[in-house]
């Protein structure tokens, strides 16, 4: 890696090194192919749905019909799909996508008079319902406690991301920010499915949706058009890039972020890299809402200092993402000389490097693993003892205060589980690893009324609501009081809090 965007000195013209020379691959990546699209699998597929329906699996039966739906090519099997993914969600009491599968099956304009005998028995079945114990869907989707940040929406306008030689990038609070205030709601701009048994949109990952599938091809489905017409798709539909779960998807995020520059910046991509380059961590973005400013940003998230066998296992990703992408059509086109492939080995490996420090492994519904990467949540700091909670819901990543935050303050993150930080190359001095409260600190929190209501309640079932409400304004109010500083009798207020923000059980 010590060659990354050197260039070789001909008599002609420079040109980048190649970086992967002496690497071997064992074996040697190759493009391979979903399977193609047919009626009598996706037959086979719907009947194995109606066994696990009969069986009142009704998860496991919306799965077959998922894949169902990406085989067919008939009307008639695409709208037999969607009829019977319509009766598992009447089943699992999502009565909105019921409703929505049962005319999506009639859009498909299927003849047969037995499909439209069971939506219409389906449909009255679900508005019988609905009326009769009714809860509109929620999606758990966070929203900021504060008005957005105009230039970076994602972001609450009491925050500013700035930079100096101390700190580097970091972000800020512009103002006082109490506990509790949603600061940060980010969807990913790249994300991947990495294990678990059900299927999520191939652009989102959100799962249960009513999915929609490619025509092209019988790997990919969609939440919504939107989704469908994501600009990553169409470099590789139908595309596997390893049979492993997890391989195929940390490869798949590696190979969008590729994707995501080309519609960025097009036949000026080179030009755009090496001025970003240049940049490195010291880039303050202005603003995030297009394609060029993101990219720009993706380029100049942080690195790690490697070691000499993490650098060469990144190495050896790099060039079997490279031997890949070299292979489709919709990248070869693009890099079609020797100067230009030399240039995307340099990429795909920084690509990869920031990938793999960046992106973020979470559980999504406690099933699905999923990798997200967002573009402003790796700007935050880490500290072992954090000022903001973090977690991800769907392919969201959000951030709430955890302690009262002063104006002027960073905010802080934990990136890891361990004693005292190490990771980053750098000592930790955050108030675990170098203390600075003091006894009256400690002797106030214990004295207050609201410790000993903790202490009495911490068997409570926070998955009830009232009580995990109630516990939450009292860990609120001695967070505000007392978390301006850590000190290890504030752990159990912190985690208690955690709890409730969770709805985890204490």
């Amino acid at each position: 890696m010590e060659n990354l965007w050197k260039k070789e000195s001909t008599p002609k013209s420079p040109i980048y090194m190649d970086i992967f020379d002496g690497i071997e691959l064992v074996p040697i990546p190759n493009v391979k192919f979903g399977l193609q699209k047919n009626d009598l699998i996706s037959t086979q597929l719907r009947h194995k749905g109606d066994q696990k329906f009969g069986e009142n699996l009704w998860s496991e039966a919306m799965e077959y019909y998922n894949k169902s739906l990406r085989f067919a090519i008939k009307a008639e099997n695409a709208s037999l799909a969607y009829a019977n993914r319509a009766a598992c969600f009447l089943h699992l009491k999502m009565f909105d996508k019921c409703l929505a599968d049962i005319e999506m099956s009639k859009r498909v304009n299927c003849p047969l008079k037995e499909v439209m005998i069971k939506l219409d028995k389906c449909k009255a079945d679900c508005l019988k319902r609905m009326r009769r114990n009714y809860q509109k869907e929620t999606h758990d989707q966070a929203g900021l406690s504060y008005d957005c940040d105009v230039n970076i929406p994602c972001l609450a306008d009491v925050l500013k991301i700035q930079y100096n030689e101390k700190f580097g990038r970091h972000i800020v609070a512009k103002c006082d920010i109490p506990v509790g205030k949603v600061i940060l709601v980010e969807n990913a701009c790249f994300s991947a499915t990495l294990s678990g048994p059900l299927t999520g949109c191939t652009t989102c990952q959100r799962l249960r949706m009513n999915f929609i599938a490619c025509e092209n091809c019988t790997i990919a489905m969609f939440c919504d058009e939107m989704c469908k017409e994501s600009a990553f798709h169409k470099y590789d539909c139908n595309v596997i890039y390893d049979h492993d779960t997890i391989n195929n998807g940390q490869f798949q995020m590696m190979a969008r972020t590729i994707f995501f520059g080309l519609e960025a910046f097009g036949s000026v991509f080179d030009e755009i890299v090496e001025a970003t380059e240049e940049l490195k961590e010291n880039y303050v973005p202005q603003t995030m809402i297009d394609m060029q400013s993101k990219y720009r940003l993706f380029l100049t998230l942080p690195t790690p200092t490697l070691k000499e066998i993490e650098k060469h296992e990144l190495m050896c990703k790099a060039k079997s993402l490279f031997t890949i992408l070299i292979k489709l059509t919709t990248v070869n086109g693009v890099f079609d000389t020797v100067e230009k492939q030399r240039f995307l080995m340099h990429l795909v490996t920084k690509h990869v490097i920031i990938t793999s420090e960046n992106a973020i492994n979470a559980k999504h519904n406690n099933i699905q693993r999923v990798a997200t990467l967002g573009l402003i949540f790796p700007l935050f700091n880490h500290v072992c003892v954090p000022n903001l909670l973090s977690y991800s819901s769907s392919d969201q990543q959000i951030c709430t205060t955890l302690r009262p935050v002063q104006a002027g303050q960073r905010l802080f993150v934990s990136y890891t589980l361990d004693e005292v930080s190490t990771k980053f190359g750098f000592p930790c001095t955050c108030e675990k690893c170098d203390p600075k409260h003091s006894t009256s600190d400690v002797t106030n929190l214990l004295s207050d009324p609201g410790y000993a209501f903790l202490q009495r309640n911490r068997n409570n079932n926070l998955l009830n609501q009232k009580n995990r409400q109630n516990i939450k304004r009292k860990c609120i109010d001695l967070l505000n009081k007392h978390g301006r500083l850590w000190f290890p009798e504030l752990e159990f207020v912190l985690d208690v809090y955690i709890k409730c923000e969770l709805h985890e059980e204490i």
